[in-house]
């Protein structure tokens, strides 16, 4: 049994590998976690359209991480979690 996690989008507990995990690692980076397990600060989106589009529209990463984040980085984000649906 893999450990449970939180979607930061609609607060759906499931377990771990069943979401998307972003990470912030030490050095700043921010990216998406496919193999879960970069260290750093994380958070988990559903793999639901729905959640993922509710995640980058109100710009959910910048409230969790409590930082600015740029708009490019949002764009990257689109850009992989649409390549995980094919």
């Amino acid at each position: 049994m893999f450990p449970v996690r939180t979607c930061c989008v609609c607060k759906s507990k499931n377990e771990k590998n069943k979401l998307l995990k972003i990470v912030k690692n030490k050095n700043g980076k921010i990216e998406l976690d496919l193999m879960q397990n970069k260290d750093g600060r994380g958070l988990y989106v559903c793999n639901k359209d729905e959640c993922k589009n509710k995640f980058l529209e109100k710009k959910h990463l910048s409230k969790v991480l409590r930082m600015k984040i740029e708009p490019d980085l949002y764009e990257e984000l689109k850009i992989e979690f649409d390549a995980i649906k094919k």
